[in-house]
């Protein structure tokens, strides 16, 4: 039974293109060392007359071979680039968990990520009341929020759904982190799901990633 949840793009491409950046750098402090080595070499053979281009020249090439090395080390430390397909993380989102709701048996495949209308929301969960305090489902406006739905197909094996953030990308999305964790096999089939209320202020596309 196939566990996955859809997640977000793939980020093979941006990881080769993070890859190829830092492979050009190295590159380019390769030459720039050995243009440096020969430029000395030149000058221990110029003696006292070294022509002040040439000292020049050469502690240009120093100065660009440090910067050349800050500038990896400071990509290697703060995890620019590609680093787990995060992207440009701008800003934590807050969000209400919703209760005590289930997704509907009539409902084939995925619901929507993202859920905005009454209507829609009816479409494909109902609420699953139980007994004792905080057992009435959670009150959803969907006037002020939406919401975000993290799910996945019925399973006959133990699954447990985190959200671990939601966070707002600067390339103009919502990015939901989730654990995924499994277990045994059980003789009847769940179906894990959790919702996310968020203010309609902060309604964008909304991305899985699962960590």
């Amino acid at each position: 039974m196939d566990m996955s949840v859809k997640r977000g793009n793939k980020t093979s491409d941006c990881n080769r293109r993070s890859i190829l950046r830092r492979l050009s750098m190295y590159a380019f402090l390769f030459v720039a060392m050995l243009l440096l080595i020969g430029l000395t070499r030149y000058l221990i053979g110029y003696g006292e007359d070294g022509n002040l281009l040439v000292n020049s020249i050469a502690a240009g090439l120093l100065t660009l071979i440090i910067l050349g090395l800050r500038f990896i080390i400071r990509r290697g430390r703060t995890g620019q680039g590609c680093k787990a397909s995060v992207g440009n993380v701008d800003m934590a989102v807050p969000y209400t968990s919703a209760q005590h709701y289930f997704v509907r048996n009539d409902v084939e495949g995925l619901p929507p990520t993202e859920i905005t209308t009454r209507d829609e929301f009816d479409k494909y969960f109902g609420m699953a009341a139980v007994m004792g305090p905080g057992g009435m489902p959670t009150e959803i406006d969907l006037n002020k929020y939406f919401v975000v739905c993290l799910t996945m197909p019925p399973t006959d094996r133990a699954a447990d759904l985190s959200v671990e953030s939601l966070r707002r990308t600067k390339s103009g999305e919502l990015e939901l982190r989730y654990k995924l964790r499994q277990g045994e096999k059980r003789s009847y089939t769940i179906r894990p799901l959790i919702l996310l209320m968020v203010d309609k202020k902060y309604q964008m596309p909304v991305r899985l990633e699962e960590i």
